[in-house]
């Protein structure tokens, strides 16, 4: 199990913000976690951080997944069980934008138009996961969609996603040599395939960003997310992991920024600044 008392006080201040601001804007959150985060918030006393914590649902988790590899399942997993309307954001991921009234049948951050058989491999041309694609367009050509924020009104979608997941994911015809096999797998269904079925099926959408990510980092439009009101970390996370500088001066402008802009919760955060490793 991970260990969360090396926490980063970056991380640790923008899973802040967004509680903060998806409470402010969107009305009540909850958590869900294993027991590991769960004693971490017990012992650092977060339970103010969230409405309501869960802790249970991942403990039913299925014991017949290889999650070295589908390490993102869990969360697909808590999907499945919800009996209502949702949303779900990342921890490392936050919005200023007010997402309780949309009506379509599902709300999501931005697409990802992924570079042809690079991003995904083409793995409908093996007729035996071509198959678990039924009714969807032969070659998957719609874009995938990212998942760090998405706001679910018809559970259809995750029911459908879902029997897609549980078959693709034990199925013994993938072949772990490409060279994004470290995390394409893991999301193959949970973006690309989830991108065609809302697209294929005729569910109604709506992209809080104009135009989607460009996974050609050359010409990534890394602003897009920001200027629609939403910030996340995503592939910036471990470049500040990595970089001791750079994760201090945005650790150091993300304090101030909190200080100036959120002051209530900089009073509630001041006392963990220095429990955190920086």
């Amino acid at each position: 199990m991970e260990s969360y008392t090396q926490l980063y006080l970056f991380e640790f201040l923008v899973l802040s913000l967004s509680s903060h601001l998806w409470r402010q804007n969107n009305g009540p959150i909850k958590l869900v976690c294993d027991d590991n985060f769960y004693e971490f918030v017990k012992d650092n006393q977060l339970f103010w951080m969230w409405d309501e914590i869960d802790n249970t649902t991942l403990k039913k988790l299925p014991q017949d997944i290889d999650y070295k590899i589908f390490w993102t399942y869990p969360k697909m997993f808590i999907q499945s069980q919800q009996k209502e309307r949702f949303a779900i954001i990342d921890a490392d991921a936050y919005t200023v934008l007010d997402l309780k009234d949309l009506k379509e049948d599902i709300i999501y951050g931005h697409e990802e138009k992924d570079i042809w058989q690079a991003t995904y491999p083409n793995l409908y041309e093996i007729p035996e996961i071509g198959k678990l694609f039924k009714g969807l367009n032969p070659t998957l050509e719609h874009n995938a969609i990212n998942t760090c924020l998405v706001v679910y009104n018809n559970l259809d979608i995750i029911k459908e996603v879902t029997e897609i997941t549980d078959k693709f994911i034990k199925s013994p015809y993938l072949d772990f040599s490409h060279p994004n096999s470290s995390w394409m797998y893991t999301i193959y269904c949970e973006q690309k395939v989830l991108g065609n079925i809302v697209k294929d099926k005729g569910y109604t959408y709506r992209s809080l960003t104009p135009y989607p990510y460009n996974c050609d980092a050359s010409n990534a439009p890394y602003d897009i997310l920001p200027q629609s009101g939403i910030q996340h970390l995503w592939v910036n996370k471990q470049r500040l992991k990595n970089d001791y500088n750079t994760r201090l001066i945005f650790t150091r402008d993300f304090i101030r920024y909190i200080e100036e802009e959120y002051n209530f919760l900089f009073v509630q955060l001041y006392p963990y600044l220095n429990k955190f490793k920086v």
